[in-house]
């Protein structure tokens, strides 16, 4: 079980450093809840596969470069994912490029994030 989590999550990084948005949804869940830093600073978050495609958008009208990197996948329990790893962007009205360290905690239930 743990193992197909780890596959799961690993699925949706994936697509999303691909941008494909099909292989993404089929991934998580039509009820998924995300919540990234600037949704914890800013309030609010995004729901369901509308607000995915949402923050796909603003990340792309934000961001020239964002790529989030999973380097290490930690099974927590038996239906969550600790994702360690970095995000790696660059402003698009900045230029200016950035990493830091990052954390995803992803909860997966029949086989989707």
């Amino acid at each position: 079980m743990a193992r197909d989590n780890i596959a799961t999550v690993q699925s949706a990084v994936d697509a999303f450093l691909r941008r494909d948005m099909p292989g993404l949804l089929e991934v998580l869940d039509e009820d998924i809840e995300l919540i990234p830093s600037k949704a914890v600073l800013e309030g609010g978050a995004y729901h369901g596969h509308d607000g995915v495609r949402r923050f796909m958008k603003d990340v792309a009208e934000d961001w020239e470069r964002f790529e989030p990197r999973a380097d290490e996948l930690t099974p927590i329990g038996a239906d969550r994912v600790l994702v360690r790893g970095r995000l790696i962007v660059r402003g698009k009205a900045s230029g200016m490029d950035a990493e830091a360290s990052a954390a995803w905690l992803c909860d997966v239930q029949g086989g989707k994030v």
